[in-house]
């Protein structure tokens, strides 16, 4: 009797779980590579767009810093034409005004290449200043304006030798646009200062936050890639372990072993295979037990026959011993027919030989006679005799074609069974 193969247990398991556990392990491996590279891009993305923030900021700060230089050497500048007028304004009680104050003098050169030097101020772009340096840059250009006008006047008064007049104008109004104007200037570098060191905070937290952001986003690959590697493992490494189970225990003849099929991967394949293995081998086994108790039964059925036949064989013998006897009483009655049947040929003779003697002899013909009648009876005996022993042979061939009927009969009883 044969059973059918037993198909493994499919583990229950949520449709996401079920869709995982029927990708093969290549596709797991390289889902795992997937996302280690993702994680890596992930980062590497992460680092650039920081980077590049970073590097924004790093322009900025460029630019203000470059913003900050240019208003530091405005306000250099600015000192220097003031003092290049005052060393005039010295030179004048000097030299005289007409060649201190000379328009092509050195004096007044020196000024002017300081005056223009910071009227460069002005073609700062403004874009550049937060509101409050826009405010300053407006001051100082509409006062530097102002002041620009004072000095020309004194420069003109002194070159007339209007000494006296040019020191008061000097002295007088110019002093508080003056006052204005550095005041101004004053506020236009801490502006460019405050904007030059916010950029320069902005860039540090920029690169600290890209740092952060960066290692988090490594780390967060990292853990996502350990532990997708550590779902994979696991699951092989258990698969693997179930399998090797098994087959432990099919090793030890232990057909009713069956391994839960988790999915349709490499694994759940194996597992299949060895549940179908060991129901098949089962199977097997169960017939061959089967074939064994009909084997079994089929030789106690031969014993029996076998023990049939060997008193079957023993009345043979017996009957056989019956035949035997009778063939020797046949045998005996034969060697008595013979007997009788040489008595008869030597009485035949005899009576040929009396017969002949007859002819010759008349005078002895009552004797013949006699012995003639004589010879005879002896003859009717004998043949009495070889009826008697042809009836005792019927009999004893009927009988031995009885029990060659039986001994037949027997025989083919044995070979049926």
């Amino acid at each position: 009797m044969s059973t059918a193969p037993q198909a493994g247990t499919t583990a229950p398991s949520s449709p996401g779980r079920h869709w995982y556990r029927d990708r093969g392990i290549a596709t797991r491996i390289l889902a795992l590579s997937g996302a280690l590279l993702f994680g890596i891009v992930a980062a590497t993305a992460t680092g650039a767009v920081g980077m590049n923030r970073v590097a924004d900021l790093n322009a900025e700060a460029d630019e203000a810093a470059a913003v900050q230089r240019t208003v530091e050497t405005a306000r250099y500048d600015l000192l220097w034409a003031a003092n290049w007028q005052n060393i005039t304004a010295w030179r004048a009680r000097v030299d005289g005004g007409a060649v201190a104050a000379a328009p092509d003098g050195d004096n007044v050169t020196t000024y002017r290449g300081g005056a223009e030097a910071f009227e460069r101020l002005f073609d700062l772009d403004r874009s550049q200043l937060d509101a409050e340096g826009r405010a300053s840059l407006d001051t100082i250009e509409e006062n530097w304006a102002v002041m620009s006008d004072y000095n020309d006047q004194i420069f003109t008064l002194w070159s007339q030798d209007r000494l006296d007049e040019g020191d008061a104008v000097s002295t007088g109004e110019k002093w508080d646009v003056f006052y204005v104007l550095d005041q101004a200037m004053t506020s236009l570098v801490e502006s460019v200062d405050a904007r030059v060191a916010q950029t320069e905070a902005e860039v540090e937290h920029a690169e600290s936050e890209t740092l952060l952001i960066s290692l988090g986003v490594a780390a967060l690959a990292f853990v996502v890639g350990g532990g997708v590697a550590l779902v994979v493992a696991r699951g092989i490494v258990r698969g693997v372990r179930e399998i090797r189970a098994g087959l432990e225990r099919l090793a030890g003849r232990d057909l009713t072993v069956r391994l839960p099929v988790r999915g349709r991967d490499e694994i759940g394949e194996m597992a299949t295979a060895l549940n179908t293995a060991a129901a098949v081998m089962a199977s097997t086994v169960e017939e061959i037990v089967a074939s064994a108790d009909a084997v079994a039964a089929s030789s106690e059925q031969l014993s029996a026959s076998s023990a049939q036949i060997s008193a079957s064989a023993e009345e043979t013998s017996a009957q056989s011993g019956v035949v035997s006897g009778a063939a020797e009483e046949v045998s005996r009655s034969v060697q008595t027919v013979a007997a009788g049947a040489e008595q008869m040929g030597a009485s035949i003779r005899e009576i040929a030989s009396n017969a002949a003697e007859a002819s010759e002899v008349a005078a002895r013909a009552v004797s013949a006679a006699e012995t003639t009648t004589a010879t005879v009876a002896k003859l009717g005996d004998s043949s009495a005799e070889i009826g008697n022993v042809v009836k005792v042979i019927t009999s004893i061939a009927e009988q031995t074609n009885l029990l060659a009927l039986n001994a037949t009969i027997e025989a083919a009883r044995a070979g049926e069974a």
